[in-house]
């Protein structure tokens, strides 16, 4: 990237410009395959949080050429996510199903369950804390204790506009997660990636150390990386 160029923390006037960005990924990645409808409301929910990661490589003039999407701590992350965004990425998604035939039936094949079941349970969630509804003292069972915090930060999606890929963009976001995590006490940064794929490649240039296959829920299959901090 040009001399001047800086990454921060997206803010809610990016998020239009973010999405748009992200949608070059629809042709490898699902969530992108949802489109704006979709993006901007998950954009939103993502930055909700209190661990989120969500960064913007910007050029001098102000142009967004890259974003970064992850977070510092995962176990926090997602369910506070689901909690205060969860409902509108929800709308968001059901508006790109009805506006697109081909993600709608690879939603509902792939990942419609799933994602119902993590909303409700995220949703019901606060009536089963302890001094809540159904809590030990008011007649309930007791709250089984939280699972301990994971060691690791993660980054999630990295996107680089198609003709700024070699600026350094990539880097320079991927350089300021690890920074962030390493500030918040994380001794680790992973991700995954397809394996044999140039983001594969990408990451391995930057000393990130290919840790194990692994599949996705939805039956994809990607490399585990990590990276020591």
């Amino acid at each position: 990237m040009p001399a001047g160029s800086l990454v921060r923390d997206l803010g809610t006037s990016d998020v239009h410009a973010a999405a748009r960005l992200h949608g070059q990924m629809a042709d490898i990645q699902f969530i992108a395959r949802g489109g704006p409808l979709l993006l901007r409301p998950y954009y939103r929910s993502w930055m909700s949080t209190d661990s989120a990661l969500a960064l913007g490589a910007f050029t001098p003039d102000g142009e967004l050429v890259g974003v970064l999407l992850g977070c510092t701590d995962p176990s926090v992350h997602y369910g506070q996510m689901l909690r205060r965004g969860g409902v509108r990425s929800a709308a968001g998604m059901s508006m790109a199903a009805l506006t697109r035939p081909a993600f709608a039936r690879e939603l509902l094949a792939t990942r419609a369950s799933r994602y119902s079941r993590a909303l409700l349970e995220r949703l019901v969630a606060p009536a089963r804390r302890p001094g809540g509804p159904g809590a030990a003292g008011q007649g309930g069972a007791q709250s089984a204790p939280p699972e301990p915090a994971r060691l690791g930060g993660e980054i999630t999606h990295l996107v680089v506009d198609g003709a700024r890929r070699g600026t350094g963009a990539g880097r320079l976001l991927v350089e300021e997660a690890a920074r962030r995590c390493r500030q918040a006490g994380r001794h680790e940064l992973e991700l995954v990636a397809i394996p044999g794929s140039a983001a594969a490649a990408f990451y391995e240039h930057l000393g990130f150390l290919a840790d194990k296959a692994v599949t996705s829920a939805s039956g994809e299959e990607f490399v585990r990386y990590t990276f020591g901090l």
